[in-house]
């Protein structure tokens, strides 16, 4: 078994549709993800925007980053995992302030 099957199985199994975010990038919405958006009531337009322009991109550990874009008086912090032509969504919550300034 490859490491490129292994993948494959894993994106059948725990994601979803994929969202079209330009021509060449899909983004993937995780399970946990969507119940965590109803949960803390967070737009999925909210996710895509900071997607697109992020405020400030932290990178982690592994292949993620950290993703924080302003709305209102809070932040939403994204974490995501880029792939090569896939972004897959892992978390989002509300901060009220960046780990980093902006």
């Amino acid at each position: 078994m490859s490491l490129g099957y292994t993948i494959d199985i894993f994106f059948v199994m725990y994601f979803l549709s994929p969202i079209l975010y330009n021509r060449s990038m899909s983004v993937f919405f995780t399970k946990h993800l969507i119940i965590k958006l109803r949960q803390r009531k967070i737009n999925r337009q909210f996710i895509l925007e900071t997607i697109k322009n992020p405020d400030l991109v932290r990178s982690t550990y592994g292949l993620r980053e950290e993703l924080y874009r302003k709305f209102g008086k809070l932040y939403i912090e994204v974490i995501v995992m880029k792939r090569k032509e896939h972004i897959i969504v892992l978390t989002a919550h509300w901060v009220a302030k960046t780990k980093n300034k902006l």
